[in-house]
């Protein structure tokens, strides 16, 4: 290092820093021209290395060779699996003279200058295609081995050993991509898909879903369809918000969804992993086949896969504290901290909405991931326990929430997570009647929208915040344009919660405009429990007399969607 140093000053008679730095990953044909005095292994630094590097023994130059395959270091039965099983005394010669790093985590480490030095001679050798075959088959079992103990109470464990491999993960990946084999790159991705998911790196592994899944070809190939599935619903996941409204595009997801599925259960004898089979359930209640997701919810929660039934629960509760608890027990035996998490914050939501307690369920959801999920994950359930809180009435809560997710946000976070983050400002800024905070935050999110991907239920949750909040600022045409254009982008959609916000939102600005009437009807035509919204059907009742409020609540509530629709077309 100190030679490398003195080398690149050198350079600097000639050469701005930044020209400098822009030719650093080519430091061997950079640094040259030292001292013309000093010993030939001290004039280049190809040549400090390679004296070094001529030092060694064969048996040790192979090692090293080997090593040079890893990204980010390897564990000592990585090398070996690797190297051969007699690496693990060469490494430790290597590690005496320098030439590796023996870390205190057990890995071994290679310089990068050391590192791409033993590239070149790895080219060299004709060796590189083996040992890199049988690097990337290393990282496949080590990922299918985590696969089903990231459900259990050793998850962290497993997080913590496949975060340290994230960079070796991706190298096997990309070798496998060029190499254009099929095998190796959907199992890997199909692995590793579970441990994106739980720490929040899901549009990595979309990513690398959709060369898989190029890479077969388009359809599973033999033995392979629960990976090829796997890469289907990594993929599918980052998809969805952007079709959620197209019925018929959902409709043709989904079939090809379960058609896999079926061909994987028939090749593992019905053995599948059981997000998959969750997958099937969404997809299910997103196109509107709703007896079909009951029927697959009431097999799996009395079936004998407790993370199954556990999370069948979480997703077909609906409102049902019973059901939440039962989840919430269930992921607590597994010691699945995800899926606790998750558990917890619906029953928080549930138990929000009634209007009790929740303080001892937000302090458990707190100790839960933030310590090892991506900042994007960490934000998003920030930012949902923040809007909870504030929904709940604890707006002090809610800011502090906030405030501790704020810290998060850099350049790395997702325009998607940031524009979320900036909507429960908004949300939150209006439940504490502060409008023109909201106001300017909801102009915000619409401004930017475009940065994020075109996810419906954002944009329309976007749009009617922002119009309540013109509603209770008195801009009432502005308002109404704003809920219009949220329902026209839901129109269609499966997105129940968005559609009764947006209605009870219109409801909202006719009765400030004096049409309490059409405002009691839509009032019972979304049957929101929202704090605006009952102040709202409060005051339009006193308006009325309880007795026409009830009635003309009791027309809205019996129109159908599209009568709703009609209903609110005709509004001028």
């Amino acid at each position: 290092m100190p030679l490398a140093i003195e080398l690149a000053a050198a350079r600097l008679r000639t050469m701005t820093p930044g020209q400098l730095e822009a030719r650093l990953d080519d430091r061997f044909r950079l640094l040259t021209g030292g001292s013309r005095t000093a010993l030939p292994r001290q004039q280049t630094l190809r040549a400090v290395v390679e004296w070094s590097w001529d030092l060694l023994v064969e048996e040790e130059r192979a090692v090293a060779r080997g090593l040079a395959v890893f990204s980010g270091g390897a564990a000592l039965e990585a090398v070996e699996a690797v190297c051969g099983t007699d690496a693990g005394d060469l490494v430790g010669a290597l590690a005496d003279k320098s030439l590796v790093q023996a870390g205190d985590d057990g890995r071994y480490r290679m310089l990068e200058t050391i590192r791409a030095y033993a590239l070149d001679r790895l080219a060299e050798s004709g060796e590189a295609g083996e040992l890199r075959r049988r690097h990337a088959r290393h990282m496949v079992a080590l990922a299918e081995e985590a696969v089903p103990v990231l459900r259990t109470g050793d998850q962290l464990r497993w997080i913590e050993q496949l975060g340290a491999e994230r960079d070796n993960c991706a190298a096997a990946l990309r070798w496998a991509v060029d190499e254009r084999d099929v095998e190796t790159t959907l199992r890997l991705v199909a692995a590793l898909n579970w441990y994106w998911w739980l720490c929040g790196y899901r549009t990595e592994g979309a990513g690398w879903a959709e060369q898989a899944i190029e890479l077969a070809g388009g359809a599973p190939p033999p033995g392979l369809a629960e990976a090829y599935a796997t890469c289907m619903f990594a993929l599918g996941v980052t998809l969805f918000g952007r079709i959620v409204t197209d019925r018929p595009r959902l409709e043709q997801v989904s079939e090809e969804l379960d058609a896999v599925i079926r061909q994987a259960e028939a090749e593992n004898g019905g053995v599948i992993h059981p997000m998959l089979r969750i997958g099937r359930v969404v997809m299910a209640v997103m196109t509107g086949r709703e007896v079909d997701a009951a029927a697959l919810i009431d097999e799996y929660v009395t079936g004998d896969d407790l993370w199954l039934a556990s999370s069948a629960l979480m997703i077909g509760s609906r409102g049902s504290e019973e059901g939440m608890e039962r989840a919430v027990a269930g992921f607590r035996k597994l010691g699945d901290r995800w899926g606790l998490s998750e558990a917890l914050l619906g029953l928080a939501a549930i138990r929000t909405g009634d209007g009790r307690p929740v303080d001892d369920l937000f302090a458990e959801i707190g100790t839960l991931t933030t310590a090892w999920v991506s900042p994007n994950e960490t934000i998003g359930t920030l930012t949902r326990l923040a809007t909870m809180r504030a929904q709940g009435g604890d707006l002090d809560g809610a800011m502090a929430d906030l405030d501790r997710a704020r810290v998060g946000l850099t350049g790395d976070v997702a325009p998607e997570v940031v524009l979320q983050f900036t909507l429960a400002e908004a949300t939150i800024d209006y439940l504490r009647g502060a409008y023109a905070e909201s106001l300017a935050a909801c102009e915000s999110v619409v401004a930017t929208l475009g940065d994020a991907e075109e996810i419906p239920q954002l944009v329309a949750v976007t749009r009617v915040q922002y119009g309540r909040t013109l509603t209770a600022t008195g801009q009432l045409d502005a308002a109404l344009d704003q809920h219009l254009k949220a329902l026209a982008v839901m129109r269609g959609g499966p997105d129940l919660p968005i559609l009764i916000a947006a209605v009870s939102g219109v409801a909202l600005t006719m009765l400030a405009r004096g049409e309490i009437e059409l405002a009691a009807r839509l009032f019972g035509a979304s049957n929101d429990t929202a704090a605006d919204t009952l102040a709202g059907r409060a005051s339009a009742g006193s308006a009325l007399g309880r007795e026409r409020f009830e009635a003309l609540a009791a027309e809205g509530a019996a129109l159908s969607t599209t009568e709703v629709y009609d209903l609110i077309g005709s509004i001028r």
